[in-house]
Parts: C-alpha cells; sequence; structure tokens
C-alpha cells in the first residue's frame, strides 16, 4: 500500500479491478507552467485521439469574409477524449499556460481545430 500512496496512474483504473505494478507508474506531472483544458469541438472535426498523442491547437478566422486562415497556438498532448451530447467530443489537453487565453478568446469553440502531430 505505502508504495503506491502518491504515485500516478499510468493507465484509467477501474472499481474493483486488482492493481497491478504495471498499473502504477511516474506519468507526466504537469508543472507551473502547464495547464489541463478541455475543449468541446464537434465530433466530426476531432482526429482519432488516444491519451498521450501530440496535437497541435489552431484559431481559425473567417471574418475576413475570403478564405479562412488559421493562426497557431501551441503544441499539447491529449490527457483525456470523451464524446457528449449533441455530437461534440470534449477533449482534454495540457497545453502552456500562455495558450489558455488564446484557447478561450471567445465562447464559441467552433474557430478551435486539433491536428494530430
Amino acid at each position: 500500500r505505502d508504495d503506491v500512496i502518491g504515485q500516478l496512474a499510468a493507465v484509467d483504473l477501474l472499481p474493483g479491478t486488482l492493481l497491478v505494478a504495471d498499473a502504477v507508474g511516474t506519468g507526466e506531472v504537469l508543472d507551473d507552467n502547464t495547464r489541463v483544458v478541455a475543449i468541446p469541438i464537434a465530433a466530426s472535426r476531432v482526429p482519432d485521439l488516444e491519451r498521450g498523442d501530440h496535437v497541435t491547437v489552431f484559431r481559425t478566422d473567417t471574418s475576413g469574409g475570403g478564405q479562412a486562415t488559421a493562426t497557431e497556438i501551441g503544441d499539447a498532448r491529449v490527457m483525456g477524449v470523451e464524446e457528449v451530447e449533441g455530437g461534440q467530443v470534449s477533449v482534454e489537453i495540457s497545453v502552456d499556460v500562455d495558450a489558455v487565453p488564446q484557447i478561450f478568446a471567445d465562447s464559441n469553440f467552433d474557430n478551435i481545430s486539433i491536428v494530430k502531430s
């Protein structure tokens, strides 16, 4: 018991299952410059993602009336992916703290895209 207290889970732990050594690891610890955010994105716009995947986050702008332009917000690591109501997928990512305001610049996440890197 003392060997696992304070350790990070290396896999999703399910109630009632036996805890094996491979399920516990040092894992990725977030530093003071990293935040975890959840972004709701239409399921049709989400690539096949798994926990641990590296992605690049973009903001697209179509306000110019012409072709959309994409601005790179930054690199991120996928922490979780969950289907939610209304054809949306909640993608939980760890990003640099400086990227968070750019991701949440407006309440409409239709302008946020995630590309698997």
